[in-house]
């Protein structure tokens, strides 16, 4: 069985950026290819999104969410989920949250591609 997810992406508006966002972004991706993990992003409006990755340029996390309620990874700045995190390891931290969000769905067997 193998076990997809389905992320929608939110960027801020980068007014005051500590980390590059969009290639932050990139380098999340690489890391999703080589741990082999079953991903599909999309647009944070889409429709049917398992789970919300926020990518804040710094601490404030300004960006907009969605009306409905949904499951949230948040990086702003050089934290993620509220933590420090140096921004070199940023990408693989992000990876592994991604890794065990989806292990917690096979677990649960919610969710089939």
């Amino acid at each position: 069985m193998v076990f997809q997810i389905r992320i929608g992406v939110k960027f801020c508006g980068n007014c005051n950026p500590l980390i590059a966002c969009k290639k932050l972004f990139q380098e999340i991706k690489k890391e999703i290819l080589k741990a082999d993990l079953y991903i599909e992003f999309s647009s944070w409006e889409s429709p049917n999104i398992d789970l919300l990755l926020v990518i804040s340029g710094c601490p404030v996390d300004c960006a907009t969410r969605p009306d409905q309620k949904i499951t949230e990874i948040v990086v702003a700045g050089e934290t993620i989920d509220g933590y420090y995190c140096n921004k070199v390891t940023l990408p693989k931290e992000v990876s592994r949250k991604l890794l065990e969000y989806q292990n917690c769905l096979i677990v649960r067997g919610n969710k089939l591609f």
